[in-house]
């Protein structure tokens, strides 16, 4: 018997794999009433860290209505984003979201691996321990409503943080051993 899963895809860019029996809305609020007039035993909200902050805002409102509606405050509830965020992350968290789902370089979304992996308790995708490999020192600024500049706060904001040391040090376990990390430049 196929999961019966709801799948809110904010974001037209992602792709969408090994489509199992799933309902597709593409509003946060058509996810609030899907989620509150049926049965799901799992939801996933699909979109991008680029999107425009309002719609972040949205989406973590979305988190919390789901996680404190009588009727869906049981069902799994999973973000799945283009790459990690820890601003957006923590907001999740804060609203009651357990699981984070990083869709990486490819974009796309599989709602039966990703139920699978949830079924299966596989810890990979807690929201803690995302949180937990993603420096705590990562400084998002917005520079208009659909892009934001990433600085390091260990190193006062003078650094932009991309391309490599963002994805290879700043977003991984690997900036617990990172010179700024370990020696946070807060007093100068």
């Amino acid at each position: 018997m196929q999961p019966k899963i709801l799948v809110c895809r904010l974001h037209e860019r992602i792709r969408i794999e090994n489509r199992v029996d799933c309902q597709w809305v593409r509003s946060p609020l058509c996810c609030l009433f899907a989620a509150t007039t049926a049965s799901f035993e799992l939801i996933i909200i699909c979109f991008s860290t680029r999107n425009r902050r309002s719609l972040r805002d949205d989406i973590v409102e979305l988190c919390h209505c789901l996680k404190s509606h009588p009727v869906s405050e049981e069902v799994r509830v999973t973000a799945s984003m283009d790459r990690p965020h820890r601003d957006m992350i923590r907001r999740m968290a804060d609203a009651g979201l357990d699981f984070v789902h990083i869709q990486g370089e490819n974009g796309s979304v599989d709602p039966g691996f990703i139920f699978n992996r949830l079924t299966h308790a596989d810890g990979s995708m807690r929201i803690d321990r995302i949180l937990g490999q993603l420096c705590p020192f990562l400084t998002y600024r917005p520079v208009d409503d659909g892009n934001e500049l990433i600085s390091c706060g260990a190193y006062r904001n003078r650094m932009v943080l991309g391309g490599g040391r963002l994805h290879h040090v700043c977003e991984t376990a690997g900036h617990a051993y990172c010179e700024y990390f370990l020696n946070p430049r807060d007093r100068e």
